[in-house]
């Protein structure tokens, strides 16, 4: 509580994110049951997924120098305004699957200019030593809002209103809009950031992007590293349905629940690393969680063999616990993140390292799908736990990783960014 009566500026930020996330989340339910019935083929509602994430893998790094030289505050408020615009338009259209599907993506166009901006946005509202804080709680309303968007676009479905989840999610942009144009600190230009509107200067600006994050140990072992287990999250995310249906025997009716499940361990999971992160080293944390992912998955078989006794009560637990741990390992992802990177490059690595972590799971989705329909959904699913598990365990014999490791705990890292001024583009 102290925290937020301390940061009424970060509790704004946090606030357009909230009914933003709200409104997607209701969005994407509403989106994937209309190509379902519309189309009534698996194929149609997997390129509606593959249409949401593409376009962010393939953009965000271009959008990384409009972050860090142009007011983060006007970049988020212009991409709220075109979301805006998209979804409106997307409701003369929305039985036209062709159409909808080209929008959906130009609607995610906006979102991967949105992103970068609000990551590096963060920090300068929460206040360095709160960084580890204010991602855990970022972490946990998006997971809030992943169960709370779909149930509420449910409901609106079961009364026969589809237009109106169209236009809530047009209505919660306008309220984050509102919410970002009233934060001063983002809405102006910070002082000794060069322009990029001449072509030049945005060329050169991302060439210093990527520049930085290939020449950095660290920055590069966290890019590296989150998108190979990225294609392994991704193989688990596409298996998952076909896992719980057909391995698992679950009955449909309890198939949504089981989803809520996870994402009430997710909650749980950020709410308890929001607590570790100021306590324990973020490198320590990250491969923690990761072995811990990697031994939930590979334990699968074990879920599958406990479930003649114990029923349905290993899965609830298995799915909790995925949700949990893979909540818990972003958070000392964005720390390390940011503590690994001065406010001048910031929003260029994060759009970097969001655009490894989409193309990892796109990656994921496809190699899924392709051991599933080779051998079963629960084969495929242990093969990305001992991937997960192989990769986390070479971690820590990597240089990057040492450097990582040397970061010290969220509290202790504020401490020192008060006390001391770091020069040039990398911190640490």
């Amino acid at each position: 509580m102290e925290f937020w009566l301390r940061n009424p500026a970060f509790v704004r930020l946090w606030a357009a994110q909230f009914v933003s996330e709200l409104g997607d989340g209701m969005l994407q339910m509403v989106l994937v049951v209309t190509v379902a019935l519309d189309t009534h083929s698996g194929f149609a509602i997997g390129l509606m997924i593959f249409t949401m994430l593409l376009p962010r893998a393939l953009v965000r790094p271009f959008a990384g120098p409009l972050a860090d030289k142009w007011p983060k505050g006007w970049l988020m408020v212009s991409a709220d305004m075109f979301r805006l615009l998209v979804v409106l338009g997307m409701l003369p259209f929305r039985h036209h699957v062709t159409v909808l599907l080209a929008m959906v993506a130009v609607h995610e166009v906006g979102s991967a200019f949105f992103l970068p901006a609000r990551s590096a946005a963060v920090p300068l509202v929460a206040g360095e030593e709160h960084v580890g804080r204010a991602i855990g709680i970022s972490q946990s309303t998006s997971s809030a809002m992943s169960i709370a968007g779909p149930a509420l676009a449910g409901a609106l479905l079961a009364i026969g209103h589809p237009s109106a989840v169209f236009l809530a999610d047009a209505a919660s942009f306008l309220l984050s809009a509102g919410f970002i144009s009233s934060l001063p600190a983002l809405m102006r230009r910070r002082a000794g950031t060069r322009s990029t509107r001449s072509p030049g200067a945005y060329l050169t600006s991302l060439r210093e992007g990527w520049s930085v994050s290939r020449r950095t140990p660290t920055l590069r072992f966290l890019i590296l590293s989150l998108g190979l287990v990225s294609v392994t999250i991704g193989m688990v995310n596409t298996d998952s349905n076909a896992l719980l249906l057909n391995s698992f025997h679950v009955p449909v009716v309890q198939f949504g629940l089981l989803d809520s499940v996870a994402g009430v361990g997710a909650i749980l999971g950020a709410i308890a690393m929001t607590t570790l992160i100021t306590r324990a080293r973020p490198a320590t944390l990250l491969v923690t969680a990761l072995v811990a992912t990697g031994a939930v998955i590979v334990c699968a078989p074990i879920v599958n063999v406990l479930r003649t006794p114990f029923g349905l009560l290993p899965v609830y637990a298995w799915m909790a616990m995925f949700g949990a741990l893979g909540t818990a390992a972003s958070i000392p992802v964005g720390t390390l993140l940011m503590q690994q990177t001065s406010q001048d490059i910031r929003g260029r690595v994060s759009s970097i390292l969001q655009s490894f972590a989409d193309g990892g799971n796109l990656i994921g989705i496809l190699a899924g799908g392709a051991i599933t329909g080779l051998t079963s959904a629960l084969i495929a699913c242990v093969i990305a736990g001992v991937l997960t598990l192989m990769i986390t365990i070479v971690m820590p014999f990597l240089a990057g990783f040492k450097g990582l490791f040397n970061t010290p705990n969220a509290a202790l890292a504020g401490l020192q960014s008060d006390a001391t001024e770091s020069g040039g583009d990398i911190v640490g």
